[in-house]
């Protein structure tokens, strides 16, 4: 193991790669084992609770519910009922115990449930023919408890971007946040350009219902897109979107281009998607805003308020949050910072450095 201050002679290396530059640390033994001791006590698992009842000559059945202290709301009030075809006989020998029946439901492995509370009811002297149908029961009613979490969970896939905004400047909208701190504030709608189309006019955006437009760091270097830009920056607001990934070849942009693009057209500012950001456009902070992506992952207020101290202007929150989790951060928050939330559009799930089918 190396000591601080000691040298290390390092072989042939390749790359743009000069006397004096900085080098990073990117793995630490240290630091993995410790991130894996803070979350291996963590409950991974959603926890539940049955009943079952099982007696001579009656089908057995189980009740089975989501424990009531998860947070998240869309596990609220779940509870199934089931009825095995499982009929319990009289025990000639060996009579059948609560122990084995614990055994076989417990048996959740590959599922994200586990049984915390489990209470059955049963006779003293009976028998379970085949108890590997317990494992019946348990698969069951996992499945019934899953497909109702899924359904609560569920994006509306019919819905149109026309729809989105039309609810957003409508009272349908209104009336879904009756009653929440959100409801009497002001709102803004901002739109990300993934594409540019070289054949359509952006004047045509209107001006009242849109606030902002955000445009990816590549397309502004692109010729091809130069009258459509410049349509857009004049009209709006205009925000370059950083990558989540910024690899070399943005590196090279922001080091040689981005004062060249500023100048051509009207940016306000940058949509920050990464903590790298700061650094790479740390000689723009002063003049212009920055905006909080959600690849940030602001999830609570201690991000949110953590990513304001930095320096935001706005942050846009985790798409993973539900109506209550973006109350509570509303209420809680410590800045007064707006915050951003995306209404429609395909959010990508994972980003990566390297390629998979490559690879």
């Amino acid at each position: 193991m190396l000591r601080n201050g000691e040298k290390v002679i390092i072989g042939r290396m390749k790359g743009h790669i000069h006397l004096g530059d900085k080098i990073y640390k990117l793995s630490s033994k240290k630091q993995i084992e410790k991130a894996k001791f803070s979350y291996n006590s963590e409950s991974k698992k959603i926890p539940l609770g049955i009943k079952i009842i099982a007696k001579k000559g009656t089908n057995i059945s189980a009740n089975a519910y989501v424990c009531n202290h998860m947070r998240n709301s869309i596990f609220n009030n779940i509870s199934v009922n089931y009825e095995s075809k499982i009929v319990p006989e009289k025990a000639l020998k060996s009579p059948t115990n609560e122990e084995r029946i614990i055994s076989q439901l417990t048996k959740t492995t590959n599922s994200p449930f586990e049984f915390e509370k489990i209470k059955i009811e049963m006779d003293n002297d009976i028998f379970i023919p085949g108890i590997k149908e317990i494992n019946e029961i348990r698969r069951v009613i996992l499945s019934q408890i899953e497909n109702i979490i899924i359904s609560r969970i569920k994006r509306d896939t019919n819905s149109t971007a026309d729809d989105k905004i039309e609810q957003l400047l409508t009272c349908e909208y209104n009336n879904n946040l009756s009653n929440t701190h959100l409801n009497n504030t002001t709102r803004h709608i901002s739109i990300y350009l993934n594409e540019i189309h070289p054949e359509f006019d952006y004047t045509k955006l209107s001006k009242e219902y849109i606030s902002s437009v955000y445009i990816p760091l590549r397309h502004l270097n692109n010729k091809n897109y130069i009258n459509q830009i410049r349509q857009i920056t004049e009209n709006f607001k205009t925000y370059i979107y950083m990558p989540a990934i910024a690899k070399t070849n943005y590196k090279n942009i922001i080091k040689h281009s981005l004062d060249i693009m500023i100048n051509k057209y009207h940016i306000s500012g940058f949509i920050i998607s990464s903590l790298g950001d700061f650094v790479l456009l740390d000689n723009y902070k002063d003049d212009y805003e920055f905006i909080g992506n959600f690849s940030l992952n602001a999830f609570n207020q201690i991000s949110v308020n953590s990513l304001s101290d930095l320096g935001l202007s706005k942050i846009t929150l985790s798409p993973e949050l539900n109506l209550n989790d973006i109350n509570y951060i509303e209420k809680t928050k410590k800045a007064n910072i707006p915050l951003e939330l995306i209404v429609y559009g395909n959010t990508p799930v994972m980003k990566m450095n390297y390629c998979v089918l490559r690879k």
